[in-house]
């Protein structure tokens, strides 16, 4: 028997998981990925957001789009978080989620491109010209104008 800080470690560990997407490429692009979740886990998360317009995530995708998504919703106020590589390189507050992307980009503009940014409220389509000013991969919000 295992044990850690006095709890026991099972011998085996079996999970009952099912796949809800396949991805562009796993950690690498000659390796396959797919995204399985439990179906009684109904908690929110990018695993479980839909994808409005754009390529098919890769791993590195969502990896870096969950680490965005969780950072920012860890706010009350208008945040913005943008990640690149697992590594947020700006995060920012403010009167409204524009204003907070604006100076989330500041904070490092050259990492920014080609990163994720993560919003915790509406993206408006003043944002999203903001947005398509430079490359990103991912853009995660909780709702956006049409």
């Amino acid at each position: 028997m295992s044990y850690m800080n006095g709890a026991e470690l099972p011998e085996e560990l079996s999970l009952k998981l099912k796949r809800s997407e396949i991805l562009r490429y796993g950690e690498n692009p000659h390796q396959h990925g797919a995204i399985y979740l439990n179906p009684e886990d109904m908690r929110a998360g990018v695993a479980r957001a839909r994808l409005v317009q754009g390529k098919e995530l890769s791993y590195n995708n969502l990896q870096d789009a969950d680490a965005a998504f969780e950072c920012v919703a860890e706010f009350q106020e208008p945040a913005a978080v943008i990640v690149k590589h697992m590594n947020p390189c700006g995060a920012a507050i403010a009167g409204d989620v524009h204003g907070a992307y604006l100076k989330a980009l500041a904070c490092d503009p050259v990492s920014a491109f080609g990163g994720v940014v993560a919003l915790n409220g509406k993206l408006t389509t003043a944002l999203a010209t903001e947005l398509v000013k430079i490359f990103l991969e991912v853009v995660v919000a909780p709702e956006a104008e049409d």
